[in-house]
């Protein structure tokens, strides 16, 4: 089984975060620990 899942998109604003909510909600219901480690790649501006 694997120890990692990443989510990714090439559009912005795409809703990674809401799936990436949803998945940790339904996997903290069978699992002891789960964690989120949000990233955005070095060439994206930062949006204020």
């Amino acid at each position: 089984m694997a120890n990692s899942l990443y989510i990714a998109s090439i559009e912005p604003q795409s809703g990674k975060s809401v799936v990436a909510l949803g998945i940790m909600e339904i996997l903290s219901r069978r699992v002891g620990r789960v964690g989120y480690k949000p990233s955005r790649s070095p060439t994206m501006p930062h949006r204020h």
